[in-house]
């Protein structure tokens, strides 16, 4: 299954508002290389944060994806 989008990155001092109603659809963990993988749905959320900094892409790296600064 082709990935519609892939981030990496990190975010500091992050407050989110509105996302009381999520369901977790899939946790995948291997032990081995400390990883985890969690797929949810969230019908609505708002998030602030001080600073971002993400490289990704969209649609299988047709669409290249990056930034940092504040957010809201």
């Amino acid at each position: 299954m082709d990935l519609i989008f892939r981030l990496n990155g990190s975010v500091d001092n992050v407050v989110v508002t509105g996302a009381s109603n999520f369901q977790v659809v899939n946790v995948k963990a291997d032990l081995t290389l400390l990883t985890t993988e969690v797929d949810i749905s969230l019908a609505a959320a708002r998030l602030v944060g001080e600073h971002y900094d993400l490289v990704g892409d969209l649609l299988d790296g047709a669409l290249p994806l990056w930034g940092n600064g504040s957010f809201e």
